[in-house]
């Protein structure tokens, strides 16, 4: 074949291949177009959501409908059972708005046949039930499936229809545990490391310590050791004291206690007691109970009615400038 042939064959193949593309959608199948983003919860607006109760995971988080003004009362409970714990108001939130502006791009099937190949049925789906203040009843239930690979897009349906829809994917809030909404934060005020002005611990066997912070003039500071033991003090590195006193006043928890391992967790008779005050005279202190055989301690803030687990760990870094120091003072009184 010619050089000119080879020309012509390859160009008409060109030509083909450019007119199949540009007439494609005219013989695609018009039974599931795919669609701009549309509103898919018409009825839920953010602001009237009540309750968000997790089906599969069997929790639910809950509006405080009561707060009436009270600033200290959390915005939203995690609810498990007849326990409820306050919630990362945060967190919910962007999930409330999410869940008000989701949408749906286009119908992937309408029969009930079709709903374990997208993972909607009921032993594969995650059920999601939407309460608002308008009914008592669920006011949606979405059952959603599987995420589409490589895109922020997953399947759901409505259990009000027998359509599997492609809807954003909210598969990371939906398949967050209790630990994820639960407001962790061990002292909810807002403190800063120049608010603390003593720290002090009582440890079982060993002990008080207590720190305290002085202005030595032209805005120096200093932190002292003093212990029940001995009669001098120890200078203290204010480098060290200021990362601790961040760690401390930053610990979370990992999870709220279940109420069947309180009764052993040692807080009514705690091991250690951590407490610390700032400049404006408020006194926090946190009871230190017992350790679990998954290196979790159990301990509970004096301001709070919770008991937390906390990875034995991040403890250590409140504890361990007092292990520190300790042996360097027991030096210098040699």
């Amino acid at each position: 074949m010619s050089y000119k042939g080879k020309i012509l064959i390859l160009s008409a193949l060109a030509l083909l291949l450019l007119g199949t593309y540009s007439l494609g959608p005219l013989f695609t199948s018009s039974d599931n177009p795919r669609l701009s983003p549309q509103p898919w919860l018409q009825n839920v607006d953010a602001e009237s959501i009540t309750k968000l109760d997790f089906f599969n995971q069997e929790f639910s988080l809950v509006r405080n409908v009561d707060m009436e003004g009270d600033k200290q009362s959390p915005a939203w409970y995690v609810v498990v059972g007849d326990e409820k714990y306050p919630a990362d108001g945060k967190k919910v939130e962007a999930f409330t708005d999410r869940i008000a502006h989701l949408a749906y791009y286009y119908e992937a099937a309408a029969s009930p046949d079709n709903w374990s190949g997208f993972s909607v049925d009921d032993r594969n789906g995650q059920k999601l039930r939407i309460f608002t203040s308008v009914v008592s009843e669920p006011q949606e239930t979405i059952v959603f499936g599987e995420s589409l690979q490589g895109s922020d897009r997953q399947y759901a349906r409505k259990i009000s229809s027998d359509s599997t829809y492609e809807v954003d994917d909210l598969s990371r809030y939906l398949e967050s545990g209790t630990a994820y909404w639960s407001d962790l934060a061990l002292f909810s005020e807002k403190l800063s490391i120049q608010d603390v002005i003593s720290i002090e611990f009582i440890i079982e066997e060993e002990g008080r310590y207590s720190f305290q912070r002085s202005e030595s003039g032209l805005n120096q500071i200093e932190w002292i050791l003093r212990s029940a033991e001995a009669s001098s003090t120890e200078a203290v590195d204010i480098e060290t004291m200021n990362r601790h006193i961040r760690n401390l006043i930053e610990l979370r928890g990992e999870k709220y206690a279940p109420p069947k391992e309180r009764p052993d967790s040692g807080i009514a008779k705690p091991r250690i007691i951590i407490s610390f005050e700032t400049a404006t005279g408020k006194i926090y202190r946190l009871r230190v109970g017992n350790k679990n055989n998954r290196q979790q301690v159990y301990v509970r803030p004096n301001q709070s009615q919770y008991t937390y687990l906390i990875s034995e760990w991040r403890l250590n870094t409140i504890l361990n400038p007092l292990q520190e120091l300790l042996p360097l003072q027991a030096g210098g009184e040699e």
